[in-house]
């Protein structure tokens, strides 16, 4: 790092720079340009332990009066099995070309790594990060699973023939039918379970059931009510919708099912977006059939869920969803919608442990417990 060039945490008053920064180098009208309000809530210091920060948590690097380089902290707990730790997920790191030669993007890198966090995870990634994250040992997934189910047939065929017209019509409605089954998803309910819409806010019947039920099971963000209400009640900008079952008999929560209906830019298609399925077994098929009936509703044209938890994605297949894997030069479902592309972008995650966590748990990756999903970082964010 030359002698000029220093790294700060953000300041209100840095935020017009900053605008024109992202704007001129990152994208144009990108929406961290467009609404401070989105910045603060995404990167909400409040949620961070780490005092340097005043809404939101930014790092930047300056060369003189210049912003160069900035990197987004979206402040977590890491639950490992019932156990909190602090963590943070790496978001929107970008650096000027130049301004790389003189380091300030690996600085900016490894300011994040002396906050004192026990783990660093990321989820979507250039393949120049990605080889920056193996060098300093962090754990990675290439591709976080997907699990889909087409509800519309034939609007689905119609959607791949115009993105991927280098396959034929043929080729593409047997693509579909493997993920296609209108047999699956409906179940008689249970008398001693009752889903139904749940409003919110998350309360302390939730953090009772993530305590009880689920945390002990899993590795992943710590998904108590403080973090739910934030990530979905408190949304900016989206809408999501969520479903919960619970015992008839003393209403403790045994399930819950978020996500949101997604249209496509320019066009009246829809599709839904599972971001957090966490259930157990006896009221799974319920809260899956719930999905599929509001699916239907809306009439969409296919359901996803991007989830690392092969078991979890599991207890989805018994109503009709199929477990996605993209093979290179291969047809495949669009993973982006504002606007719709006609290539498939893996969402590749990575964690970076303490000496301190890796000696006492291993390596978190391995783990069959590990839940990532979209809803993680900022990848389920608006353009």
């Amino acid at each position: 790092m030359n002698d000029n060039m220093q790294i700060k945490a953000y300041q209100r008053e840095n935020f017009d720079k900053l605008r024109v920064f992202i704007d001129q180098n990152v994208e144009r009208d990108h929406l961290f340009a467009r609404d401070e309000r989105y910045l603060s809530w995404q990167f909400d210091s409040a949620r961070s332990p780490r005092s340097i920060f005043k809404n939101p948590a930014l790092l930047l690097a300056w060369e003189g009066p210049r912003i160069v380089g900035m990197i987004g902290l979206i402040s977590c707990a890491l639950n490992i099995q019932g156990k909190v730790f602090p963590a943070v997920w790496i978001s929107t790191w970008f650096c000027l070309p130049e301004a790389k030669i003189n380091g300030a993007g690996l600085n900016l890198f490894l300011k994040v790594h002396q906050l004192g966090y026990e783990a660093v995870c990321v989820l979507g990634m250039s393949e120049l990060a990605k080889g920056i994250y193996k060098a300093f040992h962090y754990e990675m997934m290439e591709d976080v699973p997907r699990w889909i189910k087409v509800m519309d047939f034939e609007k689905t065929v119609g959607l791949l023939e115009e993105v991927l017209p280098q396959y034929s019509s043929g080729a593409i409605k047997i693509f579909c039918k493997n993920y296609f089954n209108q047999d699956k998803g409906a179940v008689k309910d249970k008398a001693d379970i009752v889903v139904a819409p749940f409003a919110g806010p998350f309360t302390r019947d939730w953090d009772e059931s993530w305590r009880e039920n689920f945390a002990p099971g899993l590795i992943s963000t710590n998904r108590d009510a403080a973090y739910l209400n934030w990530r979905y009640v408190q949304h900016p900008y989206f809408s999501y919708i969520a479903i919960v079952a619970r015992a008839k008999e003393n209403r403790r929560i045994l399930g819950l099912a978020v996500y949101r209906i997604e249209i496509i830019h320019g066009r009246e298609d829809k599709i839904l977006r599972i971001m957090e399925f966490l259930s157990l077994p006896e009221c799974a098929q319920q809260l899956t059939s719930a999905i599929i009936r509001d699916a239907e509703k809306h009439g969409v044209l296919f359901i996803d869920f991007y989830c690392s938890n092969h078991k979890v994605g599991k207890s989805l297949e018994s109503g009709g969803f199929k477990y996605f894997l993209c093979q290179e030069r291969a047809l495949f479902f669009p993973t982006r919608f504002q606007p719709l592309e006609n290539a498939y972008f893996k969402t590749t995650a990575a964690i970076w442990t303490s000496k301190f966590l890796k000696n006492k748990y291993g390596h978190l990756f391995t783990e069959e417990a590990l839940y990532i999903t979209k809803s993680d970082s900022d990848r389920d964010r608006p353009n």
